[in-house]
């Protein structure tokens, strides 16, 4: 028995096709192909067959189209042929008119990075968390750089995952480490979160993703001769030189001591309040608290004290201990790394190899130092890390006897600085 939707006749040489009724199953009326080539004749009747099913596919669809146009498009009829079409693999995502996720998604990336009014960022710092300028300036930068030409023609709502599975794909070919491709990411991701959390899309497309292996470059850090050769040589900016040594014989930060104030200043003491950044300005410190820091050399605290009471615009308590060119800002960063670099030079180092250092080195070779000849609690109160759990709960009980041991492990390492000779 024939499969074929059609059969043959032959008739005085001539061969005429009968189809099948699909409805009935009964072959109708038969019809000549004037041909007595039999595969001529089976070419033309599917040629028929399907000319035939082509243009009831055209009628269909018409009717289709008519019945849609007419038809009272309910919310829940649309989701049913939305979620049709989604079964069927037709498309991945859509978007409603009305919804959401029916907003731009580089421009909501952008305001979601803007410090002044971006509602994530304003629930962060309502809930104590600390968010800085300068973190999100570079994630807005992220944006602009890494993801506008996947973004720009882009609703929220039509991301998915299979776009962030490229995205990352293409981030990974950067030739960039694996922190730095995860914070690039992560100025994507965070957003979405965001954005899934609070019902604005209906996808989490932030959760469940192996991010890039982040393998850190042990950092280079002055031995103890190299560091007292450091301080031998001129440095060619007594203010650079003065926070080296102030840096090295704490482990404060840059930024700690750009912040320091005249009235932060005590005897062999200094009240850590605050922190310099160039985007947030004058601000906590990086743990977000006030801590105090053992000066071993009263020569050092004395030379601050001095430094602050020449600041041209308000040799008050809340002066800048160093001062710029403007009252309210203190010396910029990068003069400090730039004298450290020549220091290095100057004092044997190659342009090479001075690159493999930063005034950041300082705290390192500090804590590197200190590490283990003290307990952590205390050291980490100096430093400001926040390794162990429960560092709070027990950084209270600091007695002035662990202070004298480190004031005293201070003078005995760096011993070279026991006098301002070296400065």
């Amino acid at each position: 028995m024939s499969s074929k939707p059609f059969s043959f006749l032959l008739r005085n040489g001539i061969y005429y096709v009968r189809f099948k009724n699909e409805l009935t199953g009964n072959y109708i009326s038969a019809k000549s192909t004037r041909t007595g080539d039999k595969k001529e004749a089976e070419r033309i009747a599917w040629k028929w067959l399907l000319d035939k099913k082509s243009e009831r596919l055209k009628i269909e669809n018409k009717k289709l189209n008519e019945l849609v146009r007419s038809a009272d498009l309910s919310d829940n009829l649309i989701d049913y042929v939305i979620c049709e079409a989604k079964k069927r693999g037709i498309v991945k995502s859509v978007v409603k008119q009305g919804e959401k996720g029916n907003i731009n998604a580089f421009l909501y990336c952008l305001d979601f990075w803007d410090f002044e009014k971006s509602p994530y960022i304003r629930q962060k710092i309502r809930m104590g968390q600390k968010l800085t300028k300068k973190h999100c300036e570079a994630q807005k930068t992220n944006i602009k750089k890494h993801f506008e030409q996947f973004l720009k023609n882009k609703l929220l709502g039509e991301i998915t995952r299979d776009d962030i599975e490229k995205l990352f794909d293409e981030i990974g070919l950067l030739k960039l480490s694996g922190h730095s491709k995860n914070y690039i990411m992560r100025s994507l991701l965070v957003p979405l979160k965001f954005a899934y959390f609070h019902e604005i899309i209906p996808t989490d497309l932030f959760s469940g993703w192996i991010f890039f292996s982040e393998k850190y470059k042990k950092r280079q850090i002055l031995s103890p001769e190299q560091m007292q050769a450091l301080f031998a040589v001129e440095w060619g900016n007594p203010k650079a030189k003065l926070a080296a040594i102030l840096s090295s014989v704490t482990g404060l930060r840059l930024g700690e001591i750009l912040g320091l104030q005249k009235g932060d200043l005590g005897k062999g003491r200094i009240y850590l309040k605050h922190s310099w950044s160039e985007k947030d300005g004058l601000k906590t410190t990086k743990n977000g608290e006030e801590r105090e820091i053992i000066v071993p050399f009263m020569w050092i605290i004395d030379a601050l004290l001095n430094l602050a009471e020449q600041n041209p615009y308000k040799p008050t308590m809340d002066a800048f201990v160093f001062w710029g060119r403007s009252e309210n800002k203190p010396l910029d960063h990068k003069i400090f790394n730039k004298f450290f670099k020549r220091a290095l030079i100057n004092c044997g180092f190659s342009e090479e190899e001075s690159r493999q250092y930063c005034f950041h080195s300082l705290r390192h070779f500090f804590t590197t130092n200190m590490y283990g000849k003290i307990n952590d609690t205390t050291l980490q109160r100096q430093t400001g890390h926040k390794t162990h759990s429960m560092l709070l709960h027990y950084a209270d009980h600091e007695t002035e006897t662990e202070n004298s041991r480190l004031c005293a492990l201070q003078r005995n390492t760096f011993f070279y600085l026991q006098n301002a000779n070296y400065f």
